[in-house]
C-alpha cells in the first residue's frame, strides 16, 4: 500500500501542482543544465573548435600576407620604357631595383651637371591591387622641381640648371601596411641630339 503523499493546503498533491521547491538552491524541476544541450555537447564542442581554427587560419592568411608584402614585396626588373629612354646608348643609363617598405621613402641622388638633362621612368609593384607611389624630384638647393601624383609607372624629364645632386624622392608614407618594390631607370642627356620614340619621356626635344 503506497505511503501517504504530501499534498497543499488545498488539497493537491505536491508532486503534481505548479509550485516550485528549492533543489540545492534551484527551483524544483528545472535541471542543472539548459535542456537543449542534451545528448549534443560533442557536436556543440566540435563546431566550436571548427569557429576557433578557422579564426586562426584566417588571421595567419592575412598575417602572412601582410608579412610577405611589408618585407619582400617582389620585383620589378627592367621597366618597359626602358628601351626608347635609352635611344641607343645604355651606357648612359642606370637600372635599379629597391623597395620602399611602408610608411616610408627612399631617396636616389643623382648627380648633374649644369646643362645636362636626367630622363627617366619608374615602375612600382607589390601587395594587392592598385600597386602606386608618390615621386619627387629635389634640386641641390632643396627645391621641389617635380611632384608626381601616386603613379604605377611613370616617365619624367629634368634639365640641369647648376651643378649638383639632384635627389629622386619615392614616397610610400601614405601606404600603412604595404612595400612597394620599385624599378627604376635614368639616363642622363649631355647633349647629344635626341630622337623621342614610342614611349619618350615628354619634354623631349627631336633632333635637329
Amino acid at each position: 500500500m503506497p505511503g501517504p503523499s504530501l499534498r497543499t493546503a488545498s488539497g493537491v498533491p505536491l508532486l503534481a501542482s505548479r509550485i516550485p521547491l528549492p533543489v540545492f538552491g534551484l527551483p524544483y524541476g528545472i535541471p542543472l543544465r539548459p535542456p537543449i544541450l542534451y545528448g549534443r555537447g560533442p557536436r556543440v564542442k566540435t563546431f566550436l573548435i571548427g569557429v576557433f581554427v578557422s579564426v586562426l587560419l584566417g588571421c595567419g592568411i592575412v598575417g602572412g600576407w601582410v608579412a610577405m608584402n611589408y618585407y619582400s614585396p617582389g620585383g620589378v626588373g627592367t621597366p618597359a620604357h626602358a628601351g626608347a629612354l635609352s635611344n641607343g646608348h645604355p651606357e648612359d643609363c642606370t637600372n635599379l631595383n629597391f623597395s620602399v617598405k611602408a610608411r616610408s621613402q627612399v631617396s636616389k641622388p643623382v648627380s648633374l651637371t649644369q646643362g645636362e638633362v636626367l630622363r627617366g621612368t619608374f615602375e612600382a609593384d607589390g601587395g594587392f591591387g592598385r600597386v602606386d607611389i608618390y615621386l619627387r624630384i629635389v634640386s641641390p638647393q632643396g627645391l621641389d622641381l617635380y611632384a608626381s601624383p601616386k603613379s604605377a609607372n611613370l616617365d619624367f624629364s629634368v634639365p640641369a640648371k647648376i651643378n649638383g645632386d639632384y635627389v629622386l624622392v619615392f614616397d610610400n608614407r601614405y601606404s600603412m601596411f604595404t612595400s612597394k618594390s620599385v624599378g627604376l631607370y635614368y639616363c642622363i642627356d649631355r647633349g647629344r641630339p635626341f630622337a623621342p620614340g614610342p614611349g619618350a619621356p615628354p619634354g623631349s626635344p627631336p633632333l635637329p
